[in-house]
């Protein structure tokens, strides 16, 4: 996985565990509706405490990888890290970021590709694995 794609991935996995969120609210619900009616119904029961184990977990393996990304944005400068974080962790746009961080679009565009070709060069090794200790960047 290229650099790019590592950090697009952690967009798409932070709305991952959003969905993952609203439908392990959803099978909560379930459980209250099912306590509330006072229904023995043990098999349903059974298969929503299932489902929510493994949606729990599904959350972990997530946050686990969007974790060791953060790790790694946090070991650059800034405003490349600022830039980072709004972007891939926040999923801000660029007017967005232009906005909150009082540049120009066009500087946004400018720091953001500065800063994912310094995360490359930082992470290039390590991408796959985890991050590395360098703090020269």
């Amino acid at each position: 996985m290229n650099t790019k794609e590592e950090l697009q991935n952690c967009l798409h996995e932070i709305k991952f565990q959003k969905i993952l969120k609203v439908e392990l609210n959803n099978h909560f619900e379930d459980l209250f509706n099912l306590q509330d009616k006072k229904l023995c119904h043990i098999d349903r029961y059974i298969k929503i405490n299932e489902q929510i184990e493994i949606i729990e977990k599904l959350i972990e393996e997530s946050e686990q990888i969007v974790n060791k990304i953060k790790l790694k944005m946090n070991k650059i400068n800034q405003p490349y890290k600022n830039i980072l974080f709004l972007r891939y962790i926040n999923g801000k746009s660029y007017d967005d970021i232009a906005f909150i961080t009082h540049y120009s679009t066009a500087r946004i565009f400018q720091l953001h590709r500065e800063a994912v070709d310094i995360y490359d060069k930082k992470f290039s090794n390590s991408s796959n694995s985890n991050y590395n200790d360098d703090k020269s960047l």
